[in-house]
């Protein structure tokens, strides 16, 4: 994982937008650095505006930037 310092910005473990397929970046809301606080991560495309929030608590920075990573990352296929 990127360093959890470098807010604001792209990361390469982020998957491009589903919408327009631009780098999305990423930021920390709330007490980054204190356990037992509620961190909500953002990851927002800078091109089309698609944004997901995700909210964690009790967890440290690092877990909670995997959430959000791999809540962005998610992508589902449906078949015919």
């Amino acid at each position: 994982m990127a360093d959890i310092s470098n807010y604001d910005q792209p990361n390469d473990e982020l998957k491009p937008c589903p919408f327009c397929g631009a780098k999305p970046v990423w930021w920390l809301v709330g007490n980054a650095e204190r356990i037992g606080w509620k961190r909500i991560v953002v990851v927002k495309c800078p091109e089309c505006g698609t944004e997901q929030k995700t909210s964690v608590v009790h967890l440290p920075t690092n877990q909670a930037c995997k959430i959000a990573i791999d809540k962005w990352n998610q992508r589902i296929i449906k078949k015919n």
